[in-house]
């Protein structure tokens, strides 16, 4: 159950972020460092999630990490939800890291203005 609740929406996320990073190769960008530090630290919190996330083997509950072993096992459900949290806000700020650098820079609007008083004195 935890995979589907966790992992779907992580599994969109990096969908998205895959496409941009192609669309970004095809037009010969280069994303900014932000984003893979991001993207990194996000890897990072949800490898260790993925380490302290609880399970249920044979009625009790288990980790990777620590077992079936208290007061550890405690410790590592108590701190899986800060990780998940962390883990997923990472990855959007990723995602709309990388958007907004697809995007490119805005024009502001005294460019606009320029540009259209420009043509009407030409």
């Amino acid at each position: 159950m935890y995979a589907l609740l966790i992992g779907l929406p992580i599994f969109v996320l990096h969908i998205v972020l895959t496409r941009a990073f192609a669309k970004m190769s095809a037009r010969n960008l280069q994303p900014r460092r932000f984003t893979y530090i991001v993207l990194w630290c996000s890897w990072a919190c949800l490898a260790v999630l993925g380490l302290t996330i609880p399970d249920r083997v044979n009625g009790e509950l288990h980790t990777v990490l620590t077992g079936a072993q208290e007061p550890a096992l405690g410790l590592a459900i108590g701190i899986s939800n800060p990780l998940a949290i962390i883990g997923v806000g990472l990855s959007v700020a990723a995602v709309i890291s990388i958007l907004a650098e697809l995007r490119g820079p805005r024009v502001h609007e005294d460019e606009i203005l320029d540009a259209y008083e420009n043509r009407s004195t030409q």
